[in-house]
């Protein structure tokens, strides 16, 4: 879908914020994370976009991450740590559509895995 030429690729990315910050007890299962990742990824394969437009979502995550509450992590900030993880891979490997024998690279792959890197260290600085 984020690929759609009808599809603004700036709103698609917002939208995918919001999925990621949304409250929820449930850690996703069944590859969720891998899907949605790829969704992103997907979408920041799009030419259109700018750096600073592949790039300025994550501050929505990473905000979320900053406003919880102290402890355990909850199952949404798994959930979201695990998509950009998923996300950061692909900024080296690129992302291969349905039916698609070579991968896309994203438009900006150095940038995003960058600014993924940083949102990741305020997470776990202890990884990244």
């Amino acid at each position: 879908m984020g690929q759609h030429l009808d599809v603004a690729p700036v709103a698609m990315l917002d939208l995918a914020a919001k999925r990621l910050v949304a409250p929820t007890e449930t850690v996703w299962r069944d590859g969720e994370d891998e899907r949605l990742g790829d969704a992103i990824a997907l979408t920041l394969t799009r030419g259109e976009l700018s750096a600073a437009d592949s790039t300025g979502w994550i501050q929505t995550v990473e905000d979320s991450w900053s406003a919880r509450e102290p402890g355990p992590p909850p199952a949404w900030v798994s959930n979201e740590s695990r998509t950009l993880r998923m996300l950061l891979g692909l900024t080296l490997t690129g992302v291969r559509p349905h039916g698609v024998a070579e991968p896309l690279p994203l438009a900006h792959p150095t940038a995003v895995q960058q600014r993924l890197l940083s949102a990741l260290r305020t997470l776990t600085s202890y990884m990244w």
